[in-house]
């Protein structure tokens, strides 16, 4: 998904691992709404980063079939989300989908980065 990837890169600005697994939404005509990147899983944990085009690409389908790949299909334990300090939004929707506040990592360059987490029983999206 050369689009996908372009979009993280430049929102993010980040590069990611062979492994990595993209999952794209897109808009009824074809243009890619947002992304969601896994990372490969280290011992039960996957990282998880998210870029959008549009504040409402994070539907619920959407976060039934991520969290459905990354705790099902991958079979990690638990996710964590690293999250810019300055990005309220983005913090809202993580604790909206059910991730905690595990931490917060000091001095980047950017600033501080606060580290959410899911474990696998707490997700309310997939079906036990």
């Amino acid at each position: 998904l050369p689009d996908s990837r372009v979009l993280v890169e430049k929102l993010l600005q980040l590069s990611f691992p062979r492994g990595t697994t993209w999952i794209a939404s897109r808009f009824d005509d074809g243009r890619l709404a947002g992304v969601a990147v896994i990372t490969p899983m280290v011992k039960g944990n996957c990282n998880l980063h998210i870029a959008g085009n549009s504040p409402r690409w994070f539907t619920p389908e959407f976060c039934k079939s991520m969290f459905t790949h990354m705790f099902v299909i991958i079979g990690c334990q638990r996710v964590t989300a690293s999250i810019a300090a300055d990005n309220e939004l983005c913090q809202r929707l993580a604790k909206h989908v059910g991730f905690q506040l595990e931490g917060r990592l000091r001095g980047f360059d950017f600033g501080d980065l606060l580290m959410y987490g899911m474990l696998k029983g707490e997700c309310k999206w997939v079906d036990s």
